[in-house]
């Protein structure tokens, strides 16, 4: 980390002040030092982004955690970046805390910006890092050999690109590792009884920065049953990507197993060219299409709306949550996936269109 020279007392809060007027978009050099951020950021985005820009500029993390709980004020922001850097220049330069290195032969990839805020909450706060993390488990009965698993999802992984980017911990944007980055297999025993609390640990553990985005587990439950866990993070796949990955895994073990050469898969699109797509001019032009169709149908703008369960918001975001599962008969399961199909639509992204305009009525 390079050194930041500390500002006197009013230069910080004249160039905090200036900071959160650009989060903000609105001029706050008048506003009182003692007001409550909370009060002055009511997004929880905005305050992200704010926080994320003093790390940038002054190089101090400030724990959002900390921040809402103890209604931190402008001036007491102002003074805890001030104590940090002057605790700083005091320490002896064998003492400074040298940030973690990167990944070995890492490539960096910017982020778009709607996804640096996930970067950053996923960097700093392990409980939202494990909340974007994303699984699929896949029941396998028979004969096993690991050994050749393993070796199927190391060839895998070389050919693609969103199985091997890791979080910069340095600033919000991924990094791409090297093809032959080594991919472990753990081969944990366990039984029907303790397999559920086994598989919530292993989903539930948040990737550190630094480190892939992808992980394995075979999980054995018996002499020929067996669980194979892949797990991955929202900003290298989502959850079809990472099930349609799950052919040409089966497709690599089958051609070790038999000691033929590896499966040419037929070029993935690469996460670079997925993200150049989603930054290039058709899809600008089906985004400003939407926003021209939603400008017509609400010319006064976005509708208020009370939901009748509404809940008060707790004091600190939480990431906790549950599932419930409601099984679909035949007759509605094949309308979803006909509709699906009709608007080139996922299954899961046409149930949560259904939800939310359900929770809007």
């Amino acid at each position: 980390m390079s050194s930041h020279a500390v500002p006197a007392s009013d230069q910080l809060l004249q160039e905090l002040r200036q900071l959160l007027s650009e989060v903000l978009d609105a001029d706050i050099s008048a506003v009182d030092p003692e007001l409550p951020l909370l009060d002055l950021i009511t997004s929880s985005l905005a305050m992200v982004d704010g926080m994320r820009r003093v790390y940038d500029r002054f190089g101090v993390l400030i724990s959002l955690r900390q921040l809402i709980e103890a209604q931190t004020t402008l001036g007491m922001l102002a003074l805890q970046i001030q104590n940090e850097l002057e605790k700083r220049r005091a320490q002896p330069a064998a003492a400074k805390v040298v940030s973690p290195a990167p990944p070995r032969q890492a490539e960096p990839l910017p982020l778009p910006a709607a996804q640096q805020h996930v970067a950053f909450l996923s960097r700093y706060m392990s409980q939202a890092a494990a909340a974007y993390n994303l699984a699929i488990r896949l029941q396998l009965s028979g004969p096993l050999d690991p050994t050749a698993l393993r070796h199927a999802l190391q060839k895998l992984v070389e050919q693609n690109e969103a199985l091997r980017l890791a979080l910069n911990p340095e600033r919000d944007e991924l990094l791409l590792l090297a093809a032959d980055e080594p991919v472990l297999l753990p081969l944990p025993e366990t039984s029907a009884t303790t397999l559920q609390p086994l598989l919530a640990e292993l989903i539930n553990e948040p990737f550190a920065p630094g480190e892939v985005l992808f992980r394995a587990a075979l999980l054995q439950i018996g002499p020929e049953r067996h669980e194979l866990l892949l797990v991955t993070h929202a900003l290298a796949l989502d959850e079809t990507a990472l099930a349609g990955l799950t052919g040409a895994l089966g497709a690599l073990y089958s051609a070790q197993q038999r000691d033929e050469p590896p499966v040419a898969a037929g070029a993935p699109l690469s996460w670079r060219q997925y993200q150049a797509l989603a930054a290039g001019d058709a899809a600008a032009s089906r985004s400003a299409a939407a926003a021209a169709y939603y400008r017509d149908l609400l010319p006064a703008g976005l509708p208020r709306f009370d939901l009748p369960i509404e809940q008060a918001r707790p004091p600190v975001k939480r990431y906790e949550g549950a599932s419930y599962r409601l099984p679909l008969s035949e007759i509605a399961n094949s309308a979803l996936q006909s509709m699906a199909a009709q608007l080139k639509l996922s299954p899961s992204i046409l149930i949560a269109g259904a939800l939310t305009l359900w929770l809007h009525r």
